[in-house]
């Protein structure tokens, strides 16, 4: 796929070319961006529904959190480890991307546990 095309999933999000999105991409990652790309294809080898689902996760994370450490610390406070350095250490290499499904795993399990014990009171 060319550089100017646009694939009929982007054009229905009205998001204009690859460039543009994968542009879009980078400007709202900002600090949450951990550099694990191939020299070679970089974002340019990434298909235009995976730019799309970073685009809205690095959004997401971007309104919440500051940086990738935040995302980390938000991670092992919900689950009560934030003390843990080794177990806070164990997360650094992982993408925002597999943090925030990590973090809403956490959050939703916290929400469930909160509502059964509220249910059994």
């Amino acid at each position: 796929m060319s550089g100017n095309s646009k694939s009929p999933v982007v054009k229905a999000r009205k998001v204009g070319t690859k460039a543009e999105l994968i542009a879009k991409v980078k400007t709202t990652a900002g600090d949450l961006w951990i550099d694990r790309l191939s020299d070679e294809q970089g974002l340019d080898g990434v298909s235009n529904k995976k730019l799309l689902r970073l685009q809205a996760v690095f959004a997401k994370a971007s309104e919440r959190f500051k940086s990738h450490a935040a995302v980390i610390d938000a991670i092992v406070a919900a689950e009560g480890r934030a003390k843990d350095l080794d177990y806070k250490k164990h997360f650094e290499a992982w993408a925002v991307p597999r943090l925030m499904d990590r973090l809403n795993a956490v959050e939703r399990t916290a929400k469930r546990a909160a509502a059964k014990k509220s249910a059994s009171k």
